[in-house]
Parts: structure tokens; sequence; C-alpha cells
């Protein structure tokens, strides 16, 4: 297929739902507490409903043995995103470092550190983004870490620079190598992805003190 015909060049809207099923292992009550990531609306992404604090917080009390389901859902409009300047040799070359220096692996549910980035040198798509971030951090150039989820549901973290321009380290050097259809490229990312935070604190997925399972189903509207 010719690349300006994918989907991920033209909006999209999604239909979501963020499902936590929490579960009382114990033979006496159990109190716990639940907070559930938001997905943002930026000048690329609008939410149904618009969520204005980044998190929705949770108060559970189960009987022994008791499994209970919280659920979170919501639409979101996405929109291709891209950089139409001129980019900074300065960031360029920052780039290039980072997809030549790393390789993709080793999967982690956090989010590693530039110095494990550099240390370990194979690592995950936030690898990826904290090494780049390191490197641009060096030239006094700003940037935030972006943690959201692909289209598929499954976890995807990016970069945006100064901003305005996108950045996706992994997702390069994965289509440089025929690995994946996915968007991203350093000045582009595509409506192929969902967005829940940007800088910190790193917020993607639902955390909670009791015993449970996070589900993520996200179909195009």
């Amino acid at each position: 297929m010719l690349e300006f015909l994918k989907f991920y060049n033209r909006p999209q809207t999604y239909k979501a739902e963020i499902r936590v099923e929490v579960e009382n292992r114990s033979n006496k009550k159990a109190k716990g507490h639940l907070v559930v990531p938001l997905p943002r609306t930026t000048e690329y992404q609008t939410t149904t409903p618009e969520f204005r604090e980044p998190t929705m917080a949770f108060d559970l009390e189960l009987e022994a043995g008791e499994k209970k389901s919280v659920s979170v859902v919501f639409k979101a409009h996405v929109m291709p995103r891209k950089y139409n300047g001129k980019i900074a040799p300065e960031i360029v070359q920052a780039n290039e470092f980072v997809i030549s220096y790393l390789t993709y692996g080793n999967a982690i549910d956090g989010l590693y550190t530039a110095q494990e980035a550099r240390e370990k040198r194979v690592v995950d798509c936030g690898g990826f983004d904290t090494l780049l971030q390191d490197e641009l951090k060096k030239k006094g150039i700003a940037s935030n870490v972006v943690a959201g989820f692909w289209s598929d549901g499954k976890m995807h973290a990016w970069l945006e620079i100064e901003g305005n321009i996108s950045a996706d380290p992994s997702m390069e050097w994965l289509r440089a190598r025929r690995k994946t259809k996915k968007s991203g490229k350093l000045g582009f990312v595509g409506s192929d992805r969902i967005v829940f935070s940007m800088g910190e604190p790193f917020l993607q997925k639902p955390i909670t003190d009791l015993p449970h399972e996070n589900h993520l189903y996200i179909t195009r509207a």
C-alpha cells in the first residue's frame, strides 16, 4: 500500500474502555485505592468526555473473595502530527545517534532511564526516548516523553521536542529494518496512537494495591 493511503495519515476517532478488574484474595474484608490514568486533550487529540484531571481515583472496599470491575469509557479523536518546518541540525544529529547506538528489545512495564539505555543499549521505546531526551538536554533543547497506547491497545512512548516536533526513534529504528508498519519518525507521528501523559509523572497503566488485571479495549469509531 502507498504510504500516503495508510490510515494513520488521516484523522481517526477511537472508542475505548479502560477496565480494571480487582480481587480480594484474602478471607476478610479489604480496602484499596485505584488510580486510573486518563487520555489527554492536546492540540492534536480531543476526548469525549474531556477529562480535566490526568487521573481518576477510586476508593474500593471488597468482601472476602469478592471481585469488582471498574471501567472508564471515552472517545478520542486523533490527528496525525507532522512538522513542516526545518528541523535543527542538532536535533537531527541527536536522533541519528540514538538510532545508531541502540537496538530495540527487552521491553519493560516502566521507563528506562537515559543512563540505563546508555549502558544496556538494548531497550524498548521508552529507552530510545529517554536517551534522545538526554542528548537533546545536553544541547539545551527541551523535550517531554509522551506515554500512550497504540490503537491495538499496546503500550508505547515517544517524544515531543520543544513542544511542536514529534519524534519516535524506536519506530524509526524498526521501520528502517521493516519490522513494523506503524507510524513514527522525527517530525511525524500518525493518528495510530492515543496520548495519556506528557512529561512527568509518566502515567500509563492503572495503579492499585489490590490484586488486579488491566485491560484497554480500543476500536475505530
